[in-house]
């Protein structure tokens, strides 16, 4: 017997992890192997997990952006505000409302971008 003959027996084993082990639930098909393809398959739901959780984010900012721009409005509209402070609020309610609708705007023309690339992927 060659040690050259060990070593391969060593290398084409796989691994098996401890069932208590961190690395045990990648075990998609409980045969007590975690394959290359069940790590890749974990690893490809992780990202889109975080992902979406990204997009969520995302989604949550840009509405508070969009209320907050609707009840800056309303609150000006409303006879809280006296007409001598109008001149003093008016111009900083029209550079926040332009940021915060810029926030908007980016937002629906990055998701318009990542689908149309997106699909694009996919096909491929």
């Amino acid at each position: 017997m060659s040690i050259f003959s060990i070593g391969v027996d060593d290398l084409t084993a796989q691994k098996r992890f401890e069932p208590d082990s961190r690395y045990a639930k990648h075990d998609l098909d409980g045969d007590g192997i975690v394959s290359d393809e069940e790590l890749r398959r974990e690893e490809r739901m992780i990202r889109i997990e975080n992902s979406d959780r990204m997009a969520d984010q995302q989604r949550r900012m840009v509405w508070v952006s969009l209320l907050s721009v609707c009840a800056g409005v309303v609150v000006v509209l409303t006879p809280l505000v006296s007409e001598a402070r109008l001149n003093i609020i008016i111009p900083f309610l029209q550079v926040w409302s332009i940021t915060n609708l810029g926030i908007v705007a980016t937002f629906m023309a990055a998701s318009a971008w990542s689908k149309r690339n997106g699909s694009k992927k996919e096909k491929i």
